[in-house]
């Protein structure tokens, strides 16, 4: 019922009654109760941030305190692509490390890129506590466009994003949380390591530090400060660390 019907409903018998006060204390606690839900949902989303990467702090630099959930409270939603080999490997990662998750698969679905759409959208009207998707490809322009849709749903649910392994990763950086890059997909834990000193033309490779994949879900849902390209490893990790950089 909208106000102004409820005026006209309220105002029609209380006003012959010669109870106009009371009519205005009830449009005042509705208008009350409407500005209140209005702000919950703002809460949700934070200025210039995406949800999971506020790096501890509002956009007027005053410190945000989190409480910290535990690993058993938290609800994973994974949507899959069409590399099922990596799909299976971060669900086994994940619930291996002691993590509930729910898996949309769009490996075997006649138009995946609706179907993994779509299964951010029904995610994020379920109580989930971070949302991960595999090899996301915003390429093209109503392909960027359609998952700026998809994923503003959850963005103004309040829920962390995070890509793994994207192909093309949409332009607004306030859709994601952070990059999540297997070590195997940048090439086996090591990367080329360029010195500006070494004139031996020999190119040399470094270890790259990385953490379990869960560990870095962890400190998204918790919204500790973080890298936003974290590389991780798909071994189950079964403590309560969290990343930070």
């Amino acid at each position: 019922m909208s106000i102004r019907s409820m005026v006209r409903r309220l105002g029609a018998g209380d006003v012959k009654s010669g109870s106009r006060r009371h009519v205005a204390a009830r449009i005042t606690g509705m208008l009350a109760s409407l500005c209140g839900a209005a702000l919950l949902l703002s809460a949700c989303s934070p200025r210039n941030a995406a949800v999971g990467d506020t790096a501890g702090h509002s956009g007027d630099g005053t410190v945000v305190v989190h409480d910290s959930i535990d690993k058993g409270d938290v609800s994973v939603g994974l949507i899959g692509s069409d590399d099922a080999a990596l799909d299976r490997t971060v669900l086994a990662a994940l619930s291996g490390s002691g993590l509930n998750v729910s898996y949309v698969s769009t490996s075997q679905v006649r138009n995946p890129l609706d179907a993994a759409q779509q299964g951010a959208k029904d995610l994020a009207a379920q109580p989930v506590s971070v949302i991960l998707i595999t090899r996301i490809d915003a390429d093209t322009a109503a392909d960027a466009h359609s998952w700026d849709e998809a994923l503003g749903a959850v963005r103004n649910a309040g829920i962390p994003v995070a890509l793994i392994n994207p192909r093309t990763p949409p332009r607004d950086a306030t859709l994601c949380a952070a990059q999540l890059n297997t070590a195997g997909d940048i090439g086996e834990g090591t990367a080329k390591n360029n010195h500006e000193n070494d004139h031996d033309d020999k190119s040399k490779t470094a270890p790259i530090k990385t953490v379990p994949i869960a560990q870095a879900v962890m400190a998204l849902v918790n919204d500790v400060p973080h890298g936003r390209m974290i590389t991780v490893n798909t071994a189950a990790q079964t403590t309560a660390n969290t990343v930070g950089q």
